[in-house]
């Protein structure tokens, strides 16, 4: 392949690629690099001893200048394939173990084919290269590797079929390849498979490695339980402070046998929760897929806290009774002050509150709300304040209480900001942490660190959680009558039933006239409260109020949606895209109201208007 269509290729993926690659992608590709030297260096001692024609140093001879370039380029073209098909999954959840014998009988197949190429008769250099050299190193990394490509699945196999096919249609022509006459040959087409599967591999190999490092330092934890995974007694031993040479060692260490102890515990739920959220979230899925996998992991495990909270709070025909409810949202709240204060309490707490959601009428049962709980505990109060989720539970107190209601535009921006500011916020949080952890000097500044830093500037916080209250009145706004019909709230301020009152318009003259007093005077308060009871039994009854309070929703939620837009740029930048996406995703749900005729019972983005913002998002935003 020349070394033209090779560099258009690695420039056309890297334009893909480009609203998602950051230090530590970029880490990676220098970590095969690395491994492609250190392995190279071997062979070609092995080459020179057991070759005693030296053809492989006289074809290395006659090869052009070209063809080294694209020698040198190919490994980054296959890496960055590899990057593009693989980054949607998520990779923590990937790394449960599998039965030994799909490690072992690839490994098995692989050495009995270098076997064979010892064995047999003089073959050419194509052969000798695929089977001697190949396939032995495709074994050994089959080793480490074999059960993480196992479970990422297609996504795995279609990292280095594509680049195999473009590498052989480049080389060879389409038509070349299609042509059963004069096929191209085998071993050729073995050693462009093997070749890029090799750096595939590696690449997915290095991927593992940082994946496994993130699970574990989720049990790993501080600088003392740090250095007992590396093996020292900090029970005989004073605890020394961690050196960027230890964290050095303890991923080579995760590189090498993390593979074969890894965690099962929070793998598994790392695949609980994200099964959960795909399941019943599928927008914050497909959003989630555009982070980072660090902080992609750690908004699963937040989300999840979320979801399960929120059910509790909205579960409507469980046979569960409201008091049952109240003191398992306080369970909740004794959690997470458990949680923060490293309580030994954590364990049996998580079993009692899976009990109890489990016997409501909510999509996760209690399996489910363990894996919830304790991924939470390990990932989310290390980089998240107290306040965040605490004002978060606050909020779905408010839903439980039936007599609740929001009485002015005031009390409604309480709400917005104890339900969707708290977790805007926590996002702010988690995006600077992991940004700040991606310099290693940094990440062991903040081991060594008494607590955890959690450091956010008043500019940022603000435009977050401005963002919160902008997307939760575009929620509102959107589901004006289903939060009515199967939840039984309205959460418009009751201020603006009474403007409605006031106005008096004929829609609105029956219900006016049935709350007058003796003396004929219309009784505002009572008429407010007679038409927000009718707009809540029925709200589709009303479709003049449905486009007013829609449009005032959506007018409030402009300012906040503004400043929102102009705070975008405080975050990290490999967060920023996908930032955007989300809440020009949101405005435009408040768009399709506006421009409805009639208001939406549930306004909704078609798939190719989502494409075109999530486009003009990543790439033109």
């Amino acid at each position: 392949m020349s070394f033209a269509s090779l560099a258009a290729c690695v420039v056309g993926i890297g334009a893909v690629l480009r609203p998602f690659v950051g230090r530590v992608e970029a880490v990676k590709v220098v970590c095969v690099y690395i491994f492609l030297v250190l392995g190279a260096v071997p062979l070609v001692v092995i080459a020179w001893a057991t070759d005693p024609t030296r053809r492989v140093f006289a074809f290395a001879a006659q090869t052009t200048l070209d063809t080294c370039l694209s020698a040198l380029i190919a490994p980054l073209f296959v890496t960055l394939s590899c990057m593009l098909c693989t980054r949607w999954s998520l990779h923590a959840a990937q790394l449960r173990q599998r039965r030994p014998w799909l490690r072992i009988l690839p490994t098995l197949c692989l050495i009995g084919a270098a076997l064979y190429g010892m064995l047999g008769e003089e073959r050419s250099l194509q052969q000798d290269v695929v089977l001697l050299l190949l396939c032995p190193i495709l074994a050994l990394e089959w080793v480490f590797v074999g059960p993480f490509i196992v479970n990422l699945g297609p996504s795995a196999l279609l990292s280095f079929l594509i680049p195999s096919q473009v590498i052989l249609h480049t080389n060879y022509g389409i038509a070349s390849v299609l042509d059963t006459s004069n096929p191209v040959p085998v071993f050729e087409i073995a050693l462009v498979l093997c070749s890029t599967a090799v750096v595939a591999f590696m690449f997915l190999f290095v991927e593992q490695t940082f994946a496994i490092l993130r699970v574990m330092e989720s049990r790993v934890g501080g600088r003392s339980n740090r250095q007992r995974a590396i093996g020292t007694d900090t029970n005989t031993e004073p605890v020394c402070p961690w050196k960027m040479r230890d964290e050095l060692f303890l991923w080579f260490k995760y590189a090498l046998f993390g593979s074969f102890s890894v965690d099962p515990t929070t793998v598994s739920d790392f695949k609980a929760v994200s099964d959960l959220i795909a399941l019943h979230s599928k927008t914050f899925s497909l959003a989630s897929k555009l982070y980072p996998q660090p902080l992609r992991e750690d908004t699963v495990a937040l989300y999840g806290f979320c979801r399960i909270s929120d059910d509790v709070s909205d579960v409507v025909g469980s046979t569960v009774d409201d008091a049952q409810r109240r003191e398992c949202m306080a369970m909740l709240e004794e959690f997470v002050d458990t949680c923060y204060n490293d309580s030994n309490n954590l364990e049996a707490l998580i079993l009692d509150i899976s009990a109890r959601i489990s016997h409501m009428d909510v999509p996760c049962n209690a399996s489910t709300a363990e894996s919830v709980l304790r991924l939470f505990s390990i990932r989310v109060p290390r980089n998240v304040p107290k306040y965040c989720i605490l004002e978060l539970l606050q909020g779905y107190k408010f839903d439980m209480r039936r007599e609740s209601r929001v009485d002015n535009v005031d009390d409604l921006l309480t709400y917005c900001a104890c339900v969707a500011s708290s977790v805007g916020e926590a996002c702010a949080y988690l995006m600077r942490a992991h940004h700040a952890e991606t310099f290693l000097n940094t990440l062991v500044r903040r081991i060594n660190s008494v607590c955890h830093e959690r450091v956010l500037d008043k500019q940022t916080k603000t435009h977050a959680r401005d963002m919160g209250i902008a997307l939760q009145l575009t929620n509102i706004a959107r589901d004006l009558v289903t939060d009515a019909v199967d939840l039984k709230r309205v959460y418009v301020p009751t201020c603006w039933f009474g403007d409605a009152v006031t106005t008096a318009t004929p829609l609105l003259k029956g219900t006016v006239v049935a709350a007058t007093t003796v003396k004929g005077t219309p009784a505002t308060d009572t008429a407010t409260a007679h038409l927000r009871a009718s707009f809540l039994h029925f709200p589709e009854s009303h479709p003049e109020l449905l486009i007013s309070f829609s449009q005032r929703l959506l007018d409030l939620a402009q300012p906040y949606a503004a400043s929102a837009v102009a705070g975008i740029h405080c975050l990290p930048k490999i967060n920023q895209p996908a930032v955007t996406a989300a809440l020009r995703m949101y405005l435009r749900i408040g768009a399709v109201i506006l421009q409805a005729d009639a208001y939406p019972r549930r306004a909704v983005v078609s798939t190719r208007e989502k494409f075109v913002v999530l486009v003009k998002s990543l790439y033109w935003s």
